[in-house]
Parts: structure tokens; sequence; C-alpha cells
């Protein structure tokens, strides 16, 4: 047996900490045993602490010495990203748009609404994968562009077809939103409070700092105060019980302005705080910052939402678990039929990766087949002690820095 090479000890206020990136476990160890990891004494320590061993084992810290770490590692990503009882879609109702986001990727379209002939095959679509009797979790997004606009004439009649199918094919349903949340109102919560196969409603709804910052970055002719109008909208969802994730879009400007806003929340009884998930996320176009000083903000931010009662997700930098792009079983629809895999790139026909045709078949390109040869990472990664925990980013990544031999996020030996 060897200690794995994912496994990491190290000395944190006079206490030995062992750290292994791939089962993303952690165990206080002393120096006596430390002492038999580190000069590889895995025999001796098996003899003289049998159960201890037998823990480090089952918890991947030690490794049997012929065993190809990263072939494991692979392997169950391509049983996960394989989930046959899964499918996941995101449709983008239109591309248009009602604000104007400083830090916004796509170019907006304003006659991009989709046509009832793409509705059509998109509908014949979800009956192919709904009747899959394999497949018993289907999730439904929307995104855009901002889906509200399209909400009475494409949305709202995509939810009850796929309601439909759901409940006669009995089938869990999971609908969600990627919205400024501006067009919602009563009406709306109403119509998808009625619909009663979907296990769960969730929004995703994005403030960009306190009054003066989000103001300042989302504009609205109807409303004079789009923030005040914001946190109407995430109250009355929470009222109807759907689920929201508050997305703070960071900045070294505006973080310190959030403080500012966790009081509106800290209202909520701990009943109500239960619909409620804040994610702290940085605008990657943010420039001219100290990085660390950066991280350390985030970091306080995040701990105090925590200390407040508050669901946080993990910081991202490194995200551990595999990007929806990489699975087989999720898929982008725009407007017009065109598919893709990346929510996080401008919807246009260059990054394109494939079509829907009518019968509801995918169609995929070159780009895609690109994107599966490349999702796993080069040699570089395969041999990086961090790999399980990094692997190189996300595909996009690996399509667009297709050129990189070594680490495709670049990072230096101590970064690492």
């Amino acid at each position: 047996m060897k200690l794995s090479k994912y496994t990491f000890i190290v000395k944190k206020d006079n206490v030995l900490l062992m750290y292994n990136c791939w089962s993303e476990k952690m165990t206080v160890i002393q120096p006596e045993l430390f002492m038999l990891l580190k000069n590889n004494n895995i025999d001796t320590l098996k003899e003289k602490h049998p159960a201890f061993y037998n823990y480090l084992l089952s918890e991947k810290y030690i490794v049997e010495n012929d065993i190809k770490e990263e072939k494991l590692v692979i392997e169950q990503w391509i049983n996960e990203e394989h989930n046959p009882t899964s499918f996941g879609i995101f449709i983008n109702p239109t591309l248009n748009c009602n604000m104007k986001c400083w830090y916004c990727y796509e170019e907006h379209r304003p006659k991009s609404g989709m046509s009832k002939k793409t509705f059509n095959t998109i509908v014949t679509l979800l009956k192919n994968k709904i009747t899959n009797k394999s497949i018993i979790n289907f999730k439904l997004a929307f995104f855009g562009g901002e889906p509200l606009l399209e909400f009475d004439s494409i949305v709202m009649p995509l939810i009850r077809e796929t309601e439909q199918l759901c409940s006669v094919y009995k089938k869990n349903l999971h609908v969600s939103f990627v919205t400024n949340s501006i067009l919602l109102n009563e009406n709306m919560i109403k119509q998808l409070s009625e619909i009663k196969v979907a296990s769960l409603i969730c929004f995703q709804i994005t403030l960009d700092g306190d009054e003066n910052y989000h103001n300042a970055t989302k504009k609205s002719k109807e409303h004079s105060n789009v923030y005040r109008k914001t946190l109407s909208n995430i109250k009355m969802l929470i009222d109807n019980k759907m689920f929201v994730n508050i997305r703070f879009n960071t900045t070294h400007y505006n973080i310190n302005s959030y403080y500012n806003v966790i009081p509106e929340f800290a209202v909520l009884s701990k009943d109500e705080k239960r619909f409620v998930n804040f994610d702290v996320q940085h605008v990657w176009q943010d420039s001219n910052y100290d990085k660390n000083e950066f991280e350390i903000q985030q970091m306080k931010l995040r701990n105090f939402l925590i200390e407040k009662g508050f669901s946080v997700s993990e910081l991202k930098r490194i995200a551990p678990g595999r990007c929806y792009a990489d699975c087989t079983n999720h898929i982008v629809v725009n407007y017009n039929g065109d598919l893709y895999k990346c929510t996080a790139r401008d919807f246009i026909p260059s990054n394109k990766e494939g079509v829907l045709r009518e019968n509801g078949d995918l169609i995929w390109n070159d780009k895609f087949k690109k994107r599966n040869l490349m999702k796993f990472g080069n040699a570089n990664c395969q041999t990086c002690r961090i790999y399980p925990l990094c692997h190189g980013g996300c595909s996009q990544i690996k399509i667009e820095r297709d050129e990189q031999t070594e680490c495709y996020m670049r990072y230096d030996n101590e970064e690492k």
C-alpha cells in the first residue's frame, strides 16, 4: 500500500491535518502516525493500528501500490455524467432582455422570440425524453435573455406540456428560472403555484450590491427603484414557498455594500430562511484589485451570512463538482433550436454545438465532439495532485485553451 497522491498532510496551529482532495475527507492525526505515513511505513501502520489503517483505506488516504488513481477518478466522473435516471434542459425562450447590465456577456436580440415551429420541436423533444423509462427526474430550466418576457407565450405553455407528460409517466419535475425578476407578478406566481407535479420551483436572482450599486447596474423605464422591486419580488416568492438562490455578483467596488443588503433578509423567520440560499460570486470582468484581499473579503461576507442563519454556497474559486456542461444528460436549447452545452458564453453561431431536429433528435457538431474529447484534461492534468479538485477547469475552458500543454488553469506550484 502507499499514500494516495491526492493526500496532503499539513501543519496548522500546531495540529497535523490530513486531507484527501478526491474523497474530500479531512482528519487530525498524531505525530507518531504522521511519521509512519511520511516514511511510507504502511505495513507497520497496519500492524500497530489496524482500525486506523482500515479507516485510511476506506477514505482513500492510502491506496494499493499499482493503482492508477486518475483512472478511477475518471471512471467515477463518467458514471456521474452518464446518469440515465436524470435529464436536464435549459431553454432560452428569447435572447431579448429588459436590462443592460455592464458585465453581461450576451448580445441581446430584441426580435428573438421563439417561433411556433421551434416550440413544437421542443415539445417533441420533451415527449421523447419523458417517455424514456430510465429517466425518473426531469429538470426544466429557463434562461435567456430574460425568460419572463415570454412567460405567457412560451414559458407557461412549455411547463404545462411538461407537467402533463410527467404526470402521465410518473416523473419527478424540477422547474427553475434564471431571471432579474423585475417582470415577476402575482399572476405568474399563481400559475406556477398550480403546477402540482413540480417537486421544486426555484429562481436564481442577482443582486449587484446595495440599493445604490444595484440601481446603478440595473435600470428600468417602468420602475424607478429596481432594487426595491427586486426585494419585493423575492419576498413574494418566499411567501409562496418557492426557493430563491440569491446571487451576489461581487466586485472590489461593491463587495462591502452587501452588508447593507443582509439586514433586508435578516427579518425572515427561521422557516422562511429555508427557501433562501446565498451564492457569493465574483464578476469575472472585475480588474485591478488585490486578489488575496478580495478573497478574504468574500470569505468574511460568506461567514457573516452563515452567522445570520442563512444557507450559503461554497466559494467557487475551485469547484470539485463537475459542470453541468460536462453531463451527457444536460442540454441547452436556444430560441431558434440551436443546441449548446454552456450557458456562460454568448449564444452565437460560432459557439453552437448542434441543432434540434423536428423529430426531437439532437444532432451534434464537431465542437461538441471536441468538448467530449477534452473534458477529462490533458496528460498534465491527469498526473496532477489536485486533479480531482480542479479537473483542469470545465470543458469550456479546455476548449478555449486547447493550445495549453500544461495547466489549463495556469496555476503555478504555489497556487496548487
